[in-house]
Formats: structure tokens, C-alpha cells, sequence
């Protein structure tokens, strides 16, 4: 809650400063919806997302159209401001576990999402009409969302175990934006981003047999991840302009469960 409220206070701060930097700087709004696919990665160990721990890993790879990201950029000449946020499709997998001599064996049903926020200060290198690169560089704060329903080889169905974990993790992200004047209108356009983050998953299991029984478990953990995008984008006025192109999220490094790709919409207005 403590770190909500600051990320709060600061985009306060920093809006009022990029403010006062120029009163004159447009407001831009961009939202992207995107037909996204995710890809697991079978030498996950992040979380629940562990393919090794199980006899059988059935992932569920299922393709999605939804809101993917948002972006507030108060476009000052020469250091915009950028607050946005991104979202994940929901992650899907069944692992089994096959019972043992001595042992009983068990199905873990096991979904989860990821969601990204970043506060940003650019630089833009370049004027309109000609190639123009804006890095970013600024802080991210990661939320990773798991639940695992277990049930076990032979057992009452009625009495399984209910698990959830959460990650919420501060860190850093760069990144830029790219764009090259094609025709009157017409812009090539790419972006880069690279996000790290620490902190602590926070999980939680509830059994119900043979007495109900609630445990606990609390560990520092890390998120690494990069991604890119190239399409095209078009200033229809001088307020509005749409872009189309295709879109990648790498969240394997450290480990992590899956990559995300597909083509992407964006709408971009301007204040």
C-alpha cells in the first residue's frame, strides 16, 4: 500500500513539473489493443510455473484480443514525461504429478497474470518531419498474480487445496522510441523496452483435509524481461493518429514463465 501511495505522489510531482517546464506541452493518450498469443517456456522455475516439478505439463497457449497497454506522455519539446501500464493475457497450464509406489499422485490446475507500470523521463533527439529517437529511462513496478488448485490421485474431490501467490516488485526500465518519415503523414515506427524488478512473492495454501489448515510462505524474488515492436503509424490530424504493427514481450529471463507476441492496434490522441 505504502509503495501504491508513493508511485502516486510522484506521478503528482512530476506532472506538476513537467507542467511548469512548459505550459504549452500537448497532452498525449495512446491506448493499444493487441491479438496476443503466449508461449510457455519449458525451462520455467518462476512460481508455480515449474513444467520440471511435474510427470505431465499441458499448457493452455490460447490467443487473446484485449486491451494491452496504455500510455500518458506529457510531450515536453525536448524531456517528455511518460506514465503507462501494461497487461498480460492469463496463463493457463494443468501439471501432473503420477502416483508413486508409496505415494498418491496429484493435478495441479495453475493460472496467473502479469502486469507492468512504468514512470519515465525521455529525452527526444530529432525534429518532427525528420528521424526522431526519445529513450526512456525511469522506474517500473511489477504485479505477478498465481493461483493453483490441487487435487489429489484418489481423494476426495470436495477437499482440495487452494493456493495464491503475489508478487509485487519495485526496479527500473529503459527503453526507446523510434520514428523515420516515410511520406507526407507516414511514419516506420519501433520501440524497445527492458524492465528488471526485486521483491517478494507473497504466497498463500489453504487444505481443507484432513483439517483445515492455512500456511504461509514469503520469498524475495526477481523479474527480468525485454520487448520490442515495429509497425507503421498514421497522423491523420494533427490531435489523432493510429499505428498497426507487431508486438513482443520476452518474460523468460530469470527464469520467468512465458513470451507474449502478436499484431497490435493503437490509438494516440493528442490534448
Amino acid at each position: 500500500m505504502f509503495g501504491q501511495r508513493f508511485l502516486v505522489a510522484f506521478v503528482l510531482l512530476t506532472c506538476s513539473a513537467g507542467t511548469a517546464m512548459s505550459g504549452d506541452a500537448p497532452i498525449v493518450i495512446e491506448l493499444t489493443g493487441a491479438y496476443t498469443s503466449a508461449s510457455f517456456s519449458d525451462s520455467s522455475t518462476w512460481g508455480w510455473f515449474n513444467p520440471s516439478k511435474y510427470d505431465s505439463w499441458q499448457p493452455s497457449e490460447q490467443d487473446e484480443f484485449g486491451l494491452a497497454a496504455a500510455r500518458l506522455v506529457f510531450d515536453h519539446p525536448t524531456y517528455p514525461v511518460m506514465l503507462g501500464g501494461e497487461w498480460y493475457p492469463e496463463l493457463q497450464a494443468q501439471g501432473t504429478v503420477a502416483p508413486s509406489a508409496d505415494g498418491q499422485g496429484y493435478s495441479d490446475q495453475i493460472w496467473g497474470d502479469i502486469q507492468a507500470y512504468d514512470l519515465a523521463l525521455g529525452q527526444h533527439y530529432g525534429n518532427v518531419q525528420r528521424p526522431r529517437i526519445t529513450p526512456w529511462f525511469g522506474a517500473t513496478y511489477i504485479r505477478i498474480n498465481e493461483n493453483l488448485n490441487r487435487t489429489y490421485d484418489g481423494g476426495d474431490p470436495s477437499n482440495p487445496e487452494y493456493s495464491s501467490a503475489e508478487s509485487g516488485l519495485w526496479g527500473v526500465m529503459g527503453g526507446a522510441d523510434a520514428e523515420i518519415p516515410v511520406s507526407p503523414g507516414w511514419y516506420a515506427v519501433g520501440t524497445v523496452v527492458i524492465r528488471w524488478a526485486r521483491g517478494s512473492r507473497d504466497a498463500t495454501t489453504n487444505a481443507e483435509s484432513p483439517q483445515p489448515t492455512t500456511v504461509t510462505q514469503s520469498d524475495d524474488t526477481s523479474v527480468t524481461m525485454w520487448g520490442t515492436e515495429l509497425g507503421v503509424r498514421w497522423d491523420s490530424t494533427r490531435n489523432f493518429h493510429v499505428a498497426a504493427g507487431w508486438r513482443y514481450r520476452d518474460w523468460t529471463y530469470d527464469d520467468g514463465p512465458a513470451s507474449f507476441s502478436g499484431p497490435f492496434l493503437r490509438l494516440g490522441v493528442a490534448f
